[in-house]
């Protein structure tokens, strides 16, 4: 699907084996791509437009699910958003982006920090929660007549 989305966007296709190849960055997603290579205020609106076109709808999806399944509330839905957003320009903006850590896959990429920061938020919101979670989980973990 990547190789499509390269082609339909006028892009060569990744090469997996040399990512390094014409001294572009190891981003693999071809979405990212773009905004890796160009300066200035033009990879500013190209950020921009990565974030409004494909990273909003995919948070917004995963949002909505957790307002309606879990104990999420609006406020904290918009905070979400908000520090995803600002998560994702860091990691865009960078002048750089790590060759440990690249973007292979950006919307799983958005997803795996919607979900981090969702659940960093019920964690702080509710404590208690939190403690008892991990208590039960050493307790099953530690004695051996809790063995499953």
């Amino acid at each position: 699907m990547a190789v499509a989305a390269a082609v339909a966007r006028g892009l060569p296709p990744p090469d997996p084996m040399n990512e390094e190849k014409e001294g572009r960055l190891p981003v693999s997603d071809p979405t990212v791509m773009p905004s890796v290579e160009l300066d200035g205020a033009t990879r500013a609106q190209q950020i921009e437009s990565l974030i409004l076109d494909h990273a909003k709808p995919t948070m917004e999806r995963i949002i909505t699910h957790f307002l309606y399944a879990s104990s999420l509330q609006e406020a904290d839905a918009h905070d979400v958003v908000a520090t995803v957003t600002l998560r994702l320009i860091r990691k865009l903006q960078a002048p750089e982006i790590s060759e440990r850590d690249p973007i292979r896959q950006f919307d799983s990429y958005v997803a795996r920090l919607t979900y981090n920061t969702i659940y960093d938020t019920i964690r702080r919101r509710f404590p208690e929660r939190t403690k008892l979670k991990n208590r039960l989980r050493y307790l099953a973990s530690s004695d051996r007549r809790l063995a499953l």
